[in-house]
């Protein structure tokens, strides 16, 4: 049977296999054409040849193996090809080839080949180029022996010695490859593809063909391992090397970089023996390590040099360093295998692993920027423009195989077969036959089986590759040598591979890496680390763990859980060391190496995606992937610490540890999900000695806690109009973070940071352009709005202010916990958009907000004081997220509402603050950061884009309801202080209805605005009484509540900023002692520590507009508010400024209008009719310029000042003022021990007193700077100042004194060489009270040749200039030193100075100064009335018309009326018409020109009265005529002054004065004119005044009316005729016929100033006087009571000092009984006749009967007769008090007095009434001494002293004798001659010389009296009592 011979499986002959089927012989092939296809199947034929052992290709056993059936050589000699455009350019490239020489040899015996080919030389040469050709590749160059080749090559296959399979040798020798530019360019152009062939296109096909290849070779593995051809392999090629010239041409001079290839060696690893592997026995893991091919590759001496001109870089390449090298010569050793069975999952196909001992590079900076300028030097080629390659389409993707899983399920279903080539690892034993008789099964049985083979996970690629070590180390070169400044050490890097079917594994790692800065050294002398992880001994700094999972891979859900790809990074630890010169030196030098290039902006064209917005919601959403499931990338990040160390060269600053940083991320196709998670974070300050260690810690589990979720395409289409749908949901959760704020601490670390500030602006500055080219990317994408959903919750973090780095008091600030959430919702617009415009809406809550103060010990808060209780917050924020095209809403809207927040803060709260400021804020670290010079930032504000059309970018606004602010005042220390006392509350401020606004616009400009609609403060005093309930200090004034107390406005644009701040209607009540109290609280925390000053940086200006209008304050200016009718002082005025302010220019203009003062009571109801005015309206104006580089100038104007000051406005501004100084109440203090030496003598030169010190004449003057002129200007002008000052005695004030002034000032250089000039104008009047009118004092000048007159004017000038020359004299001992400049001052005067005195003015001038000293002493409550200038009362009984002249304007009366008619008792108030010149309204006060100022009359039926001038005070009479009787009248017009004020009075001839104590009504023939009240005018009218009158009393001494009859009439007749004469009437009682009320009328011509009337009596105005007929006086001390004979023992008191009227006295008929009461313990009886004709002085005896006796007391009587009444004043012609302490005894003319030491009141005494008149003397006993000289008591004013002489001692008594304030009494006073007053602290003892007995005297101001036994003997120690301030008096008068 013939059978046709097996074919043989090409891919079972090893590595060159293709040789085959060249090598076979052509008669083998011709067998094989014998038609065999009738008579067997190919499958029964590989059957049939597995049987039988044969194969077709058997070699023939008769030839012998050495044999060479064939042998062909081939020499070329030469050959050459050259590159050009075409025949006409030069070429570019020629290529020379010399001696290639080829062998190939045949042994058929052996089946083997042999093929040499070797070459001996090779040449490329460039373009020709300056008659130079190039040689861009040589092999002569360096090696120029013949007989070596470049170039061998010798393969072989079944070689003679059976050593291997195939042999392959290559071996070359070095070429020299020199890069040529221009030839390269040219090159690079030629063969530049046209612009319509794709490469991208071909190559993608090229891939996609190359995929369907797959290995077919599968076997037994053992019978693989044995039969696998082996291939004998030796490489060795010599190391070429790279020359890059300068410019790109390579010539002697040229520097170059060298690039040296290195030599690679590959040869083939020799196969171990596999005798001892058996199947069965051996581990598959063993055989399957040996299935391998195996090769050695070694790659030496890659270097890297850079050689200048002058340099020999052949020998440089040869040594291992050099200063050319940059790279230094490095080795790599790699092992590559290749998997004999390509089809077992366990085995890769390919297995790589190598490894490079040291990679070290060095360069200097020099040689950088040699290296940069070289490449920078070499000519490019032109680029053509980038051909926008289409990306692969989805048809594309859709070709890719994927994974039917039904299929393969079907396919399994049929007959499982495994041949062994399939499955070579079964546990079954297989049957052995040669490989090359084994056949595959079918073509269907072959589909099958690659089924089954793509479901296997086949390895690849198996690669590990490890650096030991890398070290890069930057250099400076340094006087031909480089020294490291910066050096980078890695150990232990490495990577691994493992590349498979549907998955990839990679894994990278790094042991160690350190970054050093060899320059500098720390404190341990070694090379400062920056970045070292030398604690890090276990595990790898860093592992970097990747998979990649196919997504058609059958253990997608299972091995992979459904992950694409994972990546897991892990960051053990690792320390940073922050030190600052070593950094700043680094970034320096860093800095340095970068080349300087401009920045050059590319703009590169946007391709804009245009689309209709209609079919942006006709897009349906893009339908879910079947692998939504799938995660696509899976990250995995942990950082276990990582630890910065922040330190300078000397001290550590702060330790920063991070730990616990895990973070993940999971990329789905519909989301991809963050979340991040912070265990710890703490920063430690490295000061040993602090308090505070931590500055920043946390409390609770993790730092934070963040997660974010964004959804890809979740509002597409029709989804977009979707509120729940959203792109991105955030969740965050932050936990409690302490921070320890220490200035001290932060300070350093900012001067730490600001050591980079240049580094830090330069990134600023890339920042900005990086954002301008992001921004231009993120236009198209602003159409669609993105939905960011919010749901973070932070427990914000406690903040803890030490009050300083070592103190434990702390203030702390818990910002509680806040919470954002948001929503969206589509806005509501009448336009239609297509894509609807979604706004966002957020609401954020702060809750529980807290400040308090604590006490920080054992590192924990122990005690609590709340400053501000828990405050809530919410704010809403609404951003529209259709900015860009929909601006009908702000881009952000902010809107918030803070609830009511109360602070409380006490003395101890605010000095902790206080000192808090001081202490630690205030305290830095000392480091003063770099001086940063202020860089131009003009080029920065081109930047901001703006738009003509400005849209609203953000609005704010923030509510706040009411906000309280409590202030106690506390004193208590103690432990307890979580508590707090009610009643220490000092204060309640509250700010009610706060609100803001911020509009920011997309131009950059901003409107903002604060409203502020009542502000109170009250005083919350408890312990003080006030007078109202609620005591106010500042509020909204009442009727003005509607308005806003305070509006401020703020906008900023391109040209500047402007603020507008209105505050209006606003009360302020100045209490000074309440603000005193509040004052003293922030004074007394304030002196805890002394703050300090800086000075900040000034700012550069621009374009500022500031404007500043307060409305209508009311300030209240109260010394205490116990009382209602407190004294006040109240200011009201309008206040505007305005300040421009820019680079070129500044003004401020600022104007405070109608400032009026008034002096009032406090409480407003107490005020009606109870005010003066201290300061009429009168206006400030200020204004001040500079423009450029010119001076200030300034002008400052005051139209008018009208001041009035008087006694009670004196005294209103001295209570007020005089809260401000109350004396300090003495605390009583522990009175400590007695210093030692108190008494002893001390040197003057000890006590160190300031007036007796030596000036130091050594101290270092430092010199004066030279004053240089400014050229400011100030200009002042006060048009006119007003002062009246007012006085008189008691309540009844006029003007006194009136002065008028004007001043104009000019003050230049103010600041340096200040020059004034300046004038005053004075005018001075006094008021004449004698004749009404005002008298010049300072007399007015008469202006020549003319009758007008002048002030005087006083000029003063100031001026500072240099001294010309220092003038000393030899002959002088000392030189004093005068000053460099000199003030000169001047005053002077051209015009005479004349001052007229007169009795008048003299007077005037007295009254002044009393009334003044009065009210600054003493406490006034009685308010002065604003009273018109001029009052007008019509007292006629009728109605009258009255018309004033122009020069007055009339008061509270419609505008432009003329003539007023008033009634009987009406009044009009009228003022002078204010002229502009407040001069000429001056000089109608002084002059009062009866031309100007008159009224005309016209009583009701009357003629009109002519006109009457109101210039001069007086009466004058007038006649009228009654209109229907023709009869006429005379009125008179009576003019006074009261109080400053000019009373008109328009009354009849008849006026009645009432001096009784009881009213009196007048009857005119029994009808009732009115009432006379007591000491009061009444005016008869004008109808009744010739009538007959009657008089009846209302009322009695006891206020009971009807007691008196009416009396008999008066006629006018009887009053013309007893003018000075007494007139006496009787009003008879009711009671009782003997007694009645007895009227003395007085009838006296009134004083006329003028008349205009005849002589005749009845034209002339009279003044009836009313008298009681008896007035008593009780001048004496002591009560006395008086009965009025027959007047039924009614006896009425008398006090001292006052006085009675004895209404029914008559006489020579009278008599009064009297009693003295309690004088002397006794009551003392008396009787008096009232008699006429009695002396000036009688004596009346007093009586006292008791049962033992009767004593006699004379008391004397003082008697006045006057027209109409007689004055009766008992009092005593002497006082005696008695202040000795001891029994005084008077004895005079037989008359002997005792008076005893208790007595406090006076005795009364007397001499004898018959020697009253004479010469009286009287003598004195003390005690038990005998009597003294007589002497004498009528010397009034007199001191002296009486001797009195005992026989134990003698007493000496100091006298004073005063008179009384009534004249007539004489006050003697006796005290001890001696007394002693201790004036010090201590209590002291005194006793005289000899004696045992001390007498104390306590402390302070305690004195006593001493009386020492022998007045010649000293006191012991008088001078150190002097010297210690004991102050022994020696005094005439008394003390107490």
């Amino acid at each position: 049977m013939f059978c046709q011979p097996l074919q043989y499986d090409e891919n079972s002959g090893g590595w060159f296999s293709w040789i085959w089927g060249w090598s076979r012989e052509d008669k083998d092939e011709q067998k094989q054409e014998v038609k065999t296809s009738s008579l067997m199947t190919s499958e029964e034929k590989a059957k049939l040849y597995a049987a039988i052992g044969y194969s077709e290709t058997a070699v023939d056993p008769t030839l012998p193996k050495s044999y060479e059936a064939m042998k062909l050589s081939v020499n070329l000699k030469s050959m050459s090809a050259s590159i050009r455009e075409n025949n006409q350019t030069p070429e570019l490239l020629k290529f020379s080839l010399n001696e290639l020489s080829t062998i190939f040899t045949q042994r058929p015996g052996a089946q083997a080949i042999r093929f040499e080919t070797k070459i001996t030389s090779l040449e490329v040469t460039g373009m020709t180029q300056e008659n130079c050709t190039p040689c861009l590749l040589s092999s002569r160059t360096v090696y120029s022996d013949n007989s070596t080749s470049l170039l061998s090559i010798m393969f072989e296959t079944n070689p003679l010695d059976e050593g291997a399979d195939q042999r392959l040798r290559i071996e070359s020798q070095p070429l020299e490859i020199i890069y040529d530019a221009r030839t390269i360019n040219s090159l690079v152009d030629f063969f530049r593809p046209p612009n319509d062939v794709h490469l991208e296109q071909l190559t993608s096909a090229t891939l996609m063909k190359l995929e369907e290849f797959r290995e077919k070779t599968s076997t037994g593995l053992l019978y693989i391992i044995e039969t696998q051809k082996v291939l004998d392999l030796k490489i060795n090629l010599m190391a070429s090397y790279i020359i890059v010239p300068q410019k790109g041409f390579y010539d002697c001079t040229s520097s170059l970089l060298l690039l040296d290839l290195g030599s690679l060696k590959m040869k083939s690893k020799s196969r171990s023996d596999i005798s001892g592997l058996k199947v069965g026995q051996s581990s598959i893991e063993d055989i399957m390590s040996r299935a391998y091919d195996s090769f050695d590759i070694q790659l030496t001496s890659i270097q890297l040099l850079y050689s200048k001109h002058d340099e020999n870089w052949q020998e440089a390449r040869k040594l291992k360093y050099s200063s050319q090298h940059i790279l230094q010569p490095l080795d790599v050793k790699v092992e590559f295998g290749r998997a004999m069975v390509v089809t077992d999952a366990r085995m890769p196909k390919f297995k790589l692993s190598g490894q490079l001992p040291l990679l070290s590079v060095q360069i200097s900076d020099q040689k950088l920027k040699s290296i940069l300028e070289l490449i920078d030097s070499i000519p490019k080629a032109e680029s053509s423009p980038a051909a926008i390659s289409p990306v692969l389409s989805a048809p594309h993707l859709s070709q890719l195989p994927v994974l039917d899983l039904h299929s393969f399920a079907e396919s399994e279903s049929e007959e499982e077969f495994y041949d062994a080539l399939s499955s070579p690892v079964e546990d079954m034993p297989f049957f052995e036959t040669p490989s090359a008789s084994l056949k595959r099964g079918s073509s269907t049985r072959r589909k099958k089986l690659n089924k089954q083979e793509s479901l296997k996970n086949m390895t690849e690629l198996q690669l590990r590759f490890e650096v030991a070590e890398v070290l890069i180390k930057l250099c400076r070169l340094t006087v031909n040598s480089e020294t490291p400044v910066l050096q980078l050490e890695v150990v232990g890097l490495g990577t691994e591979l493992k590349l498979r079917t549907f998955d990839m594994t990679a894994s990278a790692f790094l042991h160690e890496i350190c970054l050093l800065c060899p320059e500098y050294m720390d404190d341990n002398d070694k090379p400062v680390y920056l970045v070292t992880t030398l604690d890090n001994v276990e595990d790898d700094l860093l592992t970097l763990e990747y998979v990649k999972a196919d997504i058609n891979g059958p253990e997608l859900k299972t091995a992979y859980q459904n992950v694409l790809q994972k990546i897991k990074v892990n960051f053990s630890s690792l320390d940073v060391h922050l030190h600052t010169e070593t950094l700043l030196n680094a970034v320096n030098y860093l800095n340095s190496l970068l080349p300087k290039q401009e920045t050059k902006v590319v703009e590169e064209p946007v391709h804009e995606k245009t689309e209709d917005k209609k079919d942006v919601l006709k897009k349906l959403t893009s339908k879910k992937s079947k692998n939504e499931d799938v995660i696509d990338l899976n990250i995995w990040a942990d950082l276990s610490c990582l630890r910065v160390f922040i330190r300078e060269k000397k001290h550590r600053i702060a330790e920063i540890h991070i730990e616990g940083l895990d973070s993940q991320v999971i990329m789905r196709k519909t989301a991809t999900e963050i979340t991040a998670k912070l265990k710890n974070i703490v920063i430690v300050d490295s000061d040993e000695m602090a308090l505070y260690n931590k500055a920043l810690y946390i409390t609770g589990k993790e730092v934070f806690n963040f997660k974010i979720i964004s959804y890809v395409n979740a509002t597409d289409g029709i989804a977009y109009t979707n509120m729940d749908v959203v792109d991105n949901r955030v969740y965050l959760t932050v936990g409690c973070i302490q921070v320890v704020f220490v200035n001290k601490f932060f300070s350093s670390i900012l001067a730490f940071i600001n050591n980079f500030q240049a580094a830090k602006e330069a990134l600023t500055e890339a920042t900005v352009q990086a954002a301008e080219k992001a921004a231009t990317g993120v236009k198209e994408l602003a159409e669609r709005s993105s939905r960011l959903a919010l749901d973070i919750n932070i427990k914000a973090p406690v903040v803890i202010i030490p009050q300083s780095a070592i103190s434990a008091n702390v203030l702390v600030a818990d910002l509680g916990l806040i919470t954002v959430k948001n929503r969206f919702f589509i806005a509501k617009t009448n336009t239609r958009y297509n894509l609807p415009p979604v706004l966002d809406s957020m609401t954020v809550k702060l809750s529980e907000l807290k400040l308090y103060r604590s006490c920080y010990e054992q590192n924990s808060l122990q005690t609590e004081v709340e400053l501000l209780q828990p405050l809530n917050l919410e704010v809403a924020v609404e951003r529209n997220l259709a900015a860009a095209w929909y601006n009908e809403v702000p881009d952000i809207e902010i809107s918030g509402r803070l609830k009511p927040m109360n602070l409380i803060l006490s003395q101890e709260d605010i000095t902790t603050i206080l000192r808090t400021l001081n202490e630690n804020i205030g305290e830095s670290s000392g480091a003063s950061p770099p001086s940063q010079e202020l860089k131009d930032t003009t080029s920065r504000s081109d930047i901001r884009s703006t738009s003509e059309h400005s849209a609203v970018m953000c609005v704010i606004s923030i509510s706040c309801k009411q906000t309280y602010k409590c202030i106690f005042t506390s004193f208590t220390q103690g432990t307890n202080l979580d508590q707090r006392d009610d009643l220490l509350k000092l204060a309640e401020f509250k700010l009610l209805l706060m609100s803001a606004a911020v509009k920011m616009l997309s131009d950059g400009s901003m409107n903002a605005s604060v409203k502020l609609a009542d502000c109170t403060l009250d005083d919350e005093r408890q312990a003080i009484h006030k007078a109202t309930p609620r005591s106010v200090m500042v509020e909204m004034k009442h009727g003005f509540e509607k308005k806003v107390m305070m509006d401020i406005s703020y906008k900023q644009g391109r040209d500047g900023t402007v603020l507008d701040v209105i505050v209006q209607e606003i009360y302020l009540c100045a209490s000074m002692e309440f603000l005193l109290t509040v004052a003293d609280i922030f004074l007394k925390a304030n002196a805890e520590s002394a703050a300090r000053t800086r000075t900040a940086p000034l700012q550069p200006v621009s374009m500022m507009e500031m404007n500043i209008i307060v409305k209508n304050p009311e300030i209240v200016f109260v010394a205490e508010l116990t009382r209602s009718d407190a004294p006040a002082l109240v200011v009201t005025a309008q206040c505007e400024v305005f300040i421009k302010n820019s680079p070129e220019r500044y003004s401020m203009t600022a104007a405070v209008k109608e400032v009026q003062v008034k002096a009032c009571p406090f409480l407003p109801e107490k005020r009606k009719g109870n005010v003066t005015t201290v300061l009429q309206p009168c206006d400030f104006f200020f204004e001040m310029k500079r423009s450029g580089n010119n001076p200030q100038s300034a002008d400052l104007m005051i139209k008018s000042l009208t001041v009035k000051v008087s006694p009670i406005i004196i005294n209103t501004v001295i209570t007020i003022t005089s809260a401000l100084y109350r004396t300090a109440e003495t605390t009583e203090e522990e009175i400590s021990q007695t210093p030692p030496g108190l008494w002893n003598m001390k040197d003057l030169k000890d006590l160190k007193l300031w007036f007796l010190e030596e000036s130091n004449e050594s101290e270092d003057t430092s010199p004066i700077t030279e004053l240089v002129p400014t050229g400011q200007l100030l200009k002042m002008s006060i048009e006119s100042v007003v002062l009246t000052l007012e006085a008189g005695v008691g309540h009844r004030t006029v003007p006194m004194l009136l002065a008028k002034s004007s001043f104009l000032g000019e003050v230049k250089n103010w600041s340096t060489l200040i020059n004034l000039h300046s004038q005053l104008e004075l005018e001075v009047h006094y008021f004449n009270e004698m004749f009404g009118v005002w008298e010049p004092l300072l007399e007015p000048l008469e202006i020549e040749k003319t009758d007008l007159f002048k002030p005087w004017i006083l000029e003063i000038k100031m001026k500072k200039k240099a001294k010309k020359a220092l003038v000393e004299s030899d002959a002088e001992e000392e030189n004093y030193k005068i000053p460099e400049y000199k003030t000169v001052i001047s005053v002077s005067s051209k015009d005479q100075l004349n001052i007229t005195l007169s009795k008048c003015g003299l007077q005037m001038l007295s009254n002044l100064g009393t009334a003044f000293a009065e009210a600054a002493s003493q406490t006034s409550d009685i308010f002065k009335k604003d009273q018109a200038p001029f009052v007008l009362i019509n007292s006629l009984g009728l109605a009258i018309t009255v018309l004033p002249s122009d020069s007055f304007s009339v008061l509270d009366v419609e505008f432009g009326a003329k003539i007023f008619d008033l009634k009987d008792g009406g009044s009009l108030n009228m003022e002078y018409v204010r002229s502009k010149s407040e001069s000429e309204q001056f000089t109608a006060m002084t002059t009062l020109s009866s031309k100007r100022f008159y009224i005309q009359i016209c009583p009701h039926n009357h003629s009109t009265v002519e006109k009457i001038p109101l210039t001069k005070v007086g009466r004058c009479i007038y006649k009228v005529r009654h209109e229907e009787s023709g009869v006429e009248r005379s009125i008179v017009c009576q003019i006074d002054t009261v109080e400053g004020s000019k009373m008109i009075t328009i009354r009849s001839p008849i006026q009645i004065r009432n001096h009784f104590s009881i009213p009196f009504t007048i009857f005119d023939e029994g009808r009732c004119l009115g009432t006379a009240s007591p000491e009061n005018e009444f005016n008869i009218p004008l109808s009744s005044y010739r009538s007959v009158l009657s008089l009846l009393p209302i009322a009695d001494e006891n206020g009971v009316d009807g007691e008196y009859d009416m009396c008999e009439g008066i006629t006018f007749d009887e009053i013309m005729k007893n003018v000075d004469s007494l007139l006496q009437r009787k009003c008879q009682s009711v009671m009782s016929t003997n007694h009645s009320l007895i009227v003395n009328i007085v009838t006296v011509k009134d004083t006329l100033t003028s008349s205009l009337c005849s002589d005749d009596e009845w034209d002339f105005s009279y003044v009836v006087h009313l008298w009681p007929s008896v007035l008593l006086h009780n001048l004496l001390p002591y009560h006395i009571t008086y009965s009025v004979e027959g007047n039924g023992n009614k006896y009425h008191t008398l006090h001292d000092g006052c006085s009675a009227q004895i209404h029914n006295a008559v006489l020579d008929q009278t008599r009064l009984d009297l009693e003295l009461l309690n004088y002397l313990d006794q009551n003392w009886k008396s009787e008096y006749h009232i008699k006429s004709n009695l002396p000036d002085i009688s004596f009346t005896t007093f009586y006292c009967i008791t049962e033992l006796d009767k004593t006699e007391l004379d008391i004397a009587v003082h008697v006045t007769y006057t027209t109409g009444q007689m004055v009766i004043a008992i009092h005593s012609p002497y006082w005696m008090v008695n202040k000795t302490g001891r029994m005084l005894q008077y004895k005079a003319d037989g008359i002997h007095r005792k008076h005893p030491p208790d007595c406090k009141k006076p005795l009364l005494f007397s001499f004898q009434p018959k020697n009253f008149l004479q010469n009286n003397k009287v003598q004195l006993m003390v005690t038990d001494s005998e009597l003294s000289d007589q002497f004498s008591l009528d010397t009034v004013g007199s001191h002296g002293s009486v001797k009195c002489k005992s026989h134990k001692k003698d007493y000496q008594v100091g006298v004073t004798i005063n008179n009384s304030s009534f004249n007539i009494t004489r006050i003697v006073t006796f005290t001890p001659f001696f007394m002693i007053s201790n004036r010090s602290k201590y209590t002291l003892e005194v006793a005289e010389e000899g004696k045992e007995k001390w007498i104390p005297i306590c402390s302070p101001f305690f004195f006593i009296h001493f009386c020492p036994l022998k007045l010649s003997r000293v006191l012991p120690a008088a001078s150190q009592f002097i010297q210690t301030f004991l102050m022994i008096g020696f005094q005439g008068k008394s003390s107490s």
